[in-house]
C-alpha cells in the first residue's frame, strides 16, 4: 500500500529495489519494516538521529507563542524517543 503513495524519485528508486531482488532471486519486499529500514538507508542521512537530538537540546520558546514551542517540542520529542522524558516534565 505505502509503495503506492511513493512519486518521483521514491517510487522510481522503489522500483528499482523490487526488479533488483527479483533478478538476484530474492522476494519482494513484503513487511512495512523492511521496507522502512530500507527507504531510511537510502533516503536520511547517516546523522539523522543526531540531528534530531541536537535539534532537541537546542528546542528553545524565544519569540514564538507556547503553542507553537509546544508543538515543536513534542514533534522533537517523539523523533528522539523522548516520550516517558517528557510525559514525567510536564507533570511537574
Amino acid at each position: 500500500m505505502v509503495a503506492c503513495r511513493l512519486k518521483g524519485g521514491a517510487s522510481a528508486w522503489w522500483e528499482g529495489v523490487q526488479r533488483r531482488r527479483m533478478r538476484e532471486g530474492r522476494r519482494p519486499v513484503q513487511t512495512w519494516m523492511c521496507m522502512k529500514q530500507l527507504m531510511k538507508g537510502e533516503f536520511l542521512p547517516p546523522d539523522y538521529k543526531q540531528i534530531h537530538f541536537q535539534q532537541y537540546q537546542r528546542c528553545r520558546q524565544g519569540l514564538r507563542i507556547v503553542h507553537e514551542y509546544t508543538t515543536d517540542f513534542m514533534r522533537l520529542a517523539r523523533h528522539n524517543d523522548l516520550r516517558a522524558r517528557y510525559a514525567n516534565a510536564l507533570k511537574l
